[in-house]
């Protein structure tokens, strides 16, 4: 097994090794050091993404939305694919929605959508999986 030196994004670290030929698989380790494992991919279907849409489902998040951004903004900077960014406003009764249409407004991976009231998070989750283009797509909770 080959270990790549560990990547460090808020708190976790993330190591990336090679235990068989035909895949390569990352350990995600919590700031907490509690391990996860997973991301067992075949090299040659993971050349053929070129682009990853990420959904972010949020009701009420005008606290955290900024910070948020920040750190996904930084996670993502300096991977090797394309990323289009879906935030779903659940219907949100503070300042959420203008917060996203400012990011929007600064960053064109940004696209927002926003519901008229609060219809749950599957059904946020389920229209940002609709819209959402790349050839991958991650869903993350906002909070």
């Amino acid at each position: 097994m080959a270990l790549d030196s560990p990547a460090k994004i808020d708190g976790w670290l993330i190591h990336r090794y090679n235990d068989f030929p035909a895949t390569t698989s990352c350990i995600f380790q919590s700031p907490g050091k509690k391990q996860y494992s997973g991301l067992k991919m075949d090299p040659i279907s993971a050349k053929q993404i070129q682009s990853v849409g990420i959904v972010v489902p949020l009701f009420n998040e005008e606290k955290i939305i900024c910070e948020f951004y920040k750190n996904l903004s930084n996670a993502i900077s300096g991977l090797p694919w394309q990323f289009f960014l879906y935030f779903i406003d659940d219907g949100s009764s503070d300042q959420t929605s203008t917060l996203l249409e400012a990011l929007a407004a600064q960053d064109e991976r940004v696209t927002v959508v926003e519901f008229s009231r609060n219809f749950g998070h599957q059904a946020a989750l389920s229209a940002g999986l609709e819209l959402a283009r790349g050839d991958a797509v991650i869903s993350l909770d906002g909070d």
